[in-house]
């Protein structure tokens, strides 16, 4: 429970008094966040390797499903363009036939240690 009065700017900003996602307008004069992925970076260090059904790139980070976009990859986890497209062709050959753990999902584990940016961890969740 929340025991701070509310006030008309923690009133239009802040529910429960818990900052967060949700409904957010910015005020007169505010600029407008840019998000990529419905985050403005990465959160955490520690990034998830799986498939699952209907995700575009089987990696996952700290608040869901990491976007599929070459260059927020790049800047934010280090991977390459070409390791970008085979982990995205992977996950749509997955969609068509899930198969188990097997050498394709072995090499691009390796793929993603070797290039992973310094101070982030893979692991490998299902």
């Amino acid at each position: 429970m929340n025991d701070k009065p509310a006030t008309r700017e923690s009133a239009g900003r802040w529910y429960a008094g818990t900052s967060g996602p949700g409904w957010y307008a910015p005020g007169p004069g505010e600029r407008v966040r840019r998000h990529i992925g419905g985050e403005e970076g990465l959160r955490g260090t520690t990034i998830r390797f799986f498939w699952d059904y209907g995700c575009e790139m089987p990696l996952w980070g700290e608040h869901g499903n990491l976007p599929a976009d070459p260059e927020w990859l790049a800047r934010e986890l280090g991977l390459s363009p070409a390791l970008v497209a085979d982990l995205v062709g992977w996950a749509e050959s997955q969609e068509l036939q899930p198969t188990v753990e097997g050498a394709q999902e072995d090499r691009l584990f390796r793929r993603i240690q070797d290039q992973l940016a310094e101070g982030l961890t893979v692991v490998r969740d299902s």
